[in-house]
């Protein structure tokens, strides 16, 4: 009996390579940059993203790959004779030309428009990727992988960026607050620094909100994976708990 393996076909392969490239570019957009000096309010689509360690450019450059990428994927389920019917092909269409719109009157809001493309280019993809032989293990692994990188990010953050956020402040803490026209004991100085000194990732600052956001999604994902594989794949039960935990 011949035990080799049915070549790939040309939707295999694209389908394929576009979901290893979705991968690798989600895990590369969710780096935390640190900022020695946060602001209370700085926005992510002007300022350098907190939530990646990328300046706009580069998160946009990200953001049109991502679509690239999921785009790549589509294409290859539907040479493989996989892929939407007409009505989420519609809604798609029109959720992009929405966004399209916007982003064209406001040039302001082209980042934000280019990352809620990549999302649902993404989310796509993955919907289909199912289909696909062992694409299930690759999905599980990058969950797993991006729960791990929440985690070191954090202990990171805690553990060595927030303490050298400190000493930074400390050494420069006069003409910090003379360049913002706060005295040593107003309640704008008094208030920063109680934000500043808090050990958490990103010291309240910047995004922290949505890096706890994205904790509870992937703690909430992999709860889901290891009920559905109980019984079934008792190791990936077993990893998949352990990163919800």
């Amino acid at each position: 009996m011949d035990d080799a393996h049915e070549p790939m076909s040309l939707g295999d392969r694209l389908a394929w390579t576009g979901l290893v490239l979705i991968g690798i570019l989600c895990l590369s957009r969710a780096m935390i940059e640190h900022d020695p000096f946060p602001w209370w309010q700085s926005d992510p689509f002007v300022f350098s993203p907190p939530i990646i360690g990328l300046t706009p450019r580069w998160a946009l450059l990200f953001n049109v790959l991502i679509v690239l990428a999921s785009t790549l994927s589509l294409l290859g389920q539907h040479l493989r004779g996989r892929g939407f019917g007409p009505v989420p092909c519609v809604l798609l269409m029109l959720g992009f030309g929405v966004l399209g719109y916007h982003a064209s009157i406001d040039l302001g809001r082209v980042l934000d428009a280019s990352t809620i493309a990549a999302v649902v280019s993404v989310f796509a993809a993955a919907s289909l990727a199912y289909s696909l032989p062992g694409a299930q293990r690759v999905l599980g692994g990058v969950t797993l992988s991006f729960a791990l990188l929440l985690v070191g990010v954090g202990m990171h953050e805690v553990f060595i960026s927030h303490p050298q956020t400190i000493i930074a402040y400390e050494s420069n803490r006069d003409s910090f607050l003379s360049a913002r026209g706060w005295s040593p004991e107003s309640f704008e100085a008094m208030s920063y620094e109680r934000r500043l000194r808090n050990p958490e990732p990103i010291a309240w600052f910047g995004l922290t909100n949505v890096f706890a956001s994205f904790c509870a999604a992937s703690g909430a994902g992999l709860f889901a994976v290891a009920l559905g594989c109980s019984g079934r794949q008792r190791l990936v039960t077993l990893l998949a708990g352990l990163g919800a935990c």
